[in-house]
């Protein structure tokens, strides 16, 4: 197939903007994670510390 320049130039700058949307929601995604991972530990030290002042 012959495709024009300008075509191809065209698709190239659409896949590239998916690309780019695509990392920042992957960043993003990444970052919630991480976020309700640290969330996570808190709570679990605060546990871990209830659990160990009632054997006292």
């Amino acid at each position: 197939m012959d495709y024009k320049k300008e075509t191809v130039d065209e698709l190239f700058q659409i896949g590239n903007k998916i690309l780019s949307e695509l990392q920042n929601v992957s960043q993003k995604k990444s970052d919630d994670l991480e976020k309700a991972n640290r969330r996570f530990e808190n709570l679990q030290k605060k546990l871990q510390d209830v659990l160990n002042d009632s054997n006292v």
